[in-house]
């Protein structure tokens, strides 16, 4: 099967393309493979899903080697992509003839003559290409060849990738995506997120490869890699359970303090902080809270979260202001909406969804959430989401709505079907008793989200 064929195949099945790239070492991390076999673990990704492979075999910087590449070519089914710092004719028929699907052209080492060139060799010897660029200048020399398969870099290759590139670049370039190309974002990728933020934006694939080499359980991290869907697990109380969450490819792990109304879940901000420190670096954190500005900026202050969620009935203008001062630290701000007509109003402004999506867009409102439940019966089980609400509120903004209230292992892939929800929120869904996670109930979870 053709490389770009496996990708759009991959996307068809319903999940996120994603490209696991097999490296031995990164000038700006150090060992990757770590005594690994390089071979096992490409079957291994294989067995988790992997549409297709990249290996790395450039040897001074990345400590590759084109024996690598035949090995693994070899041990596995799937079409194979060599990356390297292609420069010549020789270049493409050794990697054909290590049996090899696919090759990565660089425009940065290339420039646009030496490009086309290689480009129409590459597809002589029968060879698909993955052009990669890293400016949106590059992208229209891209265009010019009308290559299908175009990769931006969000790292600067020209200095081997040890600058501070993240996601973002390539999402300050999608607008510029060659048309009718299959483009894969590459490098900086940490998490299932981010592989869905550039999804959403225009990317059709991603590339990932030191976050899975570093990751605790590679296998079940390229399945929440590749997972269309955004999880948010609440209501963590100790260690144990978010231990349960490694390797998970969870995306935010919530906490709950200083909440005005009292639940069970409630922790000490201080306690909070600890555990937040225990928390894989691949997974963003949330701490759920409310009431006064001061409160809630005091709680965000000791603990350092991804996230803050209000989720009590802080008023307009409480929202506003913290929403402005958490934003300076760094942290982003989800917002749940009740449902009572006088709370929304006291909240937003207004109880109709028109006009408190673009009270929440105007306030730079990172993230809404839609719950079955309210404060006064937030511990309580067995409440249905909102779905009604949701898909109303959903059709009328791009900022992030998640869906929570209800929603457990045994259902949680036909609410998301139903509902179209691209994130979602459990906790009793996941539990024992509150606070008491359930590691059962939390591996059923992702296995029913990612089979």
């Amino acid at each position: 099967m053709k490389f770009l064929d496996a990708l759009k195949q991959a996307s068809l099945a319903g999940f996120n393309p994603v490209i696991p790239d097999i490296k031995s070492y990164s000038p700006k991390d150090g060992d990757l493979i770590s005594g690994r076999d390089p071979i096992e673990y490409a079957k291994m990704l294989v067995d988790a899903g992997a549409p297709v492979l990249s290996v790395v075999t450039e040897k001074e910087h990345f400590h590759g080697s084109i024996s690598m590449l035949q090995d693994i070519c070899k041990a596995v089914d799937v079409p194979v992509l060599r990356k390297d710092f292609i420069q010549s004719e020789s270049d493409l028929i050794e990697t054909k003839q290590a049996g090899a699907t696919a090759v990565l052209l660089m425009y940065s080492q290339l420039g646009e003559k030496k490009l086309s060139e290689l480009y129409l060799m590459a597809k002589e010897i029968g060879l698909e290409t993955l052009v990669e660029c890293h400016e949106s200048s590059d992208l229209k020399a891209a265009e010019k060849l009308c290559a299908p398969l175009v990769g931006i870099n969000n790292r600067n290759i020209s200095i081997y990738e040890v600058d501070d590139g993240n996601f973002s670049h390539a999402n300050s370039l999608l607008a510029y995506k060659p048309e009718g190309s299959f483009l894969v974002v590459e490098s900086a990728i940490r998490s299932g997120h981010e592989v869905r933020e550039c999804i959403k934006n225009g990317a059709d694939a991603a590339l990932v490869g030191t976050a899975l080499l570093q990751a605790d359980d590679p296998a079940s991290f390229y399945k929440g890699l590749r997972r269309k869907v955004s999880v948010k697990l609440c209501g963590f109380m100790n260690e144990e359970g978010i231990n349960m969450c490694r390797g998970t490819g969870l995306d935010i792990l919530g906490f709950v303090s200083g909440y005005p109304v009292k639940v069970p879940w409630d922790l000490d901000a201080h306690t909070i902080g600890q555990l937040i420190k225990t928390v894989p670096d691949t997974i963003e954190t949330c701490v759920v809270t409310g009431g006064s500005e001061e409160h809630i900026l005091e709680i965000a202050e000791i603990t350092c979260p991804s996230w803050i969620q209000l989720h009590h009935k802080e008023p307009f203008e409480v929202t506003r202001s913290v929403t402005e001062k958490l934003h300076a630290k760094g942290i982003k701000v989800m917002r749940t909406v009740l449902s009572s007509s006088e709370d929304r109003i006291n909240m937003f402004g207004s109880d109709k969804p028109e006009d408190i999506v673009k009270t929440a867009e105007k306030l730079g409102i990172d993230a809404l959430l839609l719950d079955g439940r309210v404060p006064e019966n937030a511990s309580l089980i067995n409440h249905s989401a909102p779905m009604a609400q949701f898909k109303e509120f959903k059709a009328l903004t791009d900022i992030p709505v998640i869906l929570a209230g209800g929603i457990t292992y045994k259902n949680a892939k036909e609410i998301i079907r139903t509902s179209g929800a691209e994130y979602i929120d459990i906790m009793t869904g996941i539990e024992i008793t509150p606070g008491i996670k359930s590691p059962e109930k939390i591996t059923k979870l992702f296995a029913e989200l990612e089979g």
